[in-house]
């Protein structure tokens, strides 16, 4: 393997390994409407993301299940090993021989150990990091934390799928695609899910980990309308314009900005450098989309600040908010509990009043999560 930056093999590799592979999956059912039936989930929402409190739940569950499907969950879903002649006898030889070639799943000790999760959503089968990345010690991977690793299908994602525009057919661009698993859904026409196909899609991110496996994920679903491109925003893109530009960016406020994690100590860093460069990128009459934890004392100030940005008279800009409302102290108080809680009261203290300073300064009394559209005039 290529270390942390390039996880995945399969450069020289032809297509057809990948179509039976992902033909293999499905024909057993590994699908979201199945997946949450072999966990005996309420829906399939709860797979983005799934909550780690159960993992033991899910363990023990699937252990009664001998079915190829529930192997295949635990495997590639859960994270969990299984033995390598049970997933040959589910997936093929071919298949785990493929898994194994392609850095996705070793073998040791005749079990079959995966490295990284495949998700079923929509009509996609999307590679990530392990969704728990401690459930098997053996696939422990140098070098990988929550800093550079590619994020799991989540809560986020889930509503920016269902919000974005799901028929444009010219160019788009997403920035910070993360596995790619939203550019798949522009780029891989569906009836069923009410997608058009785009002409072509061009998918960004700075983590070198992320492009790796959005590539592969494109192979993995037949996508031949979409490229990867490694860098910071729009610089991939350069001298490029869209008919459509989208991102589901790191935005929460945080004590730094990450890859993956925190947008900034108000969360709006990355989404303003994201719409100062709306302009030279959008078609005219192009649109731009993006999530973020939007803060504010007054629903109005929203679109103040953004009109501000994206420019007077160019583009009109809209918002819909998605999640329920919170107060800035109760912000403060639950992120700092999960960066310090219980272990050192003088460090949760100290972040939770960083947290609140921040947030002040900025002047954000609530924030809630949500959708900004920015359209050409």
């Amino acid at each position: 393997m290529g270390g942390w930056k390039r996880p995945l093999s399969y450069d020289i590799m032809p297509r057809e390994p990948f179509h039976r592979l992902a033909g293999s999956l499905r024909e057993i059912g590994y699908c979201p409407e199945r997946a949450a039936e072999c966990l005996a989930l309420g829906g399939t929402d709860e797979l983005y993301p799934l909550d780690y409190r159960y993992l033991p739940r899910w363990d023990d569950l699937l252990s009664q299940r001998p079915d190829d499907l529930s192997q295949a969950v635990r495997l590639l879903l859960l994270g969990l090993p299984v033995e390598t002649a049970r997933i040959k006898e589910s997936l093929g030889s071919e298949q785990t021989g493929f898994l194994i070639g392609t850095g996705l799943a070793f073998e040791s000790g005749g079990m079959l150990h995966p490295r990284l999760s495949i998700v079923p959503f929509e009509d996609l089968l999307v590679a990530t990091d392990r969704l728990f990345m401690n459930a098997d010690p053996e696939s422990a991977e140098p070098g990988l934390s929550s800093d550079n690793c590619v994020w799991r299908l989540d809560r986020t994602t889930l509503l920016m799928s269902r919000k974005m525009r799901r028929d444009v057919t010219g160019d788009v661009l997403e920035l910070g695609c993360g596995s790619g698993v939203l550019s798949l859904l522009t780029a891989k026409a569906c009836p069923e899910h009410g997608r058009r196909s785009a002409k072509h899609v061009t998918g960004v991110d700075i983590n070198p980990r992320a492009v790796n496996v959005a590539g592969f994920n494109a192979r993995l679903n037949g996508a031949e309308n979409v490229e990867f491109l490694q860098g910071g925003l729009y610089a991939p893109a350069k001298g490029k314009r869209f008919d459509y530009i989208f991102s589901n960016p790191p935005s929460a406020p945080g004590l730094v900005r990450a890859w993956n994690r925190e947008g900034g100590a108000t969360g709006r860093e990355m989404v303003e450098e994201m719409l100062k460069g709306v302009g030279g990128h959008l078609k005219p009459g192009g649109v731009f989309q993006t999530t973020m934890h939007f803060g504010y004392r007054e629903k109005g100030d929203i679109g103040s600040w953004a009109g501000n940005l994206a420019g007077s008279g160019r583009h009109e800009i809209t918002y819909d908010l998605l999640g329920e409302e919170e107060d800035a102290e109760t912000f403060a108080l639950r992120e700092a509990w999960q960066k310090a809680g219980p272990r050192d009261y003088g460090l949760y203290l100290r972040t939770y009043r960083q947290y609140s300073e921040n947030l002040g300064k900025a002047g954000m009394a609530r924030l809630c999560f949500g959708l900004l559209t920015a359209e050409g005039r």
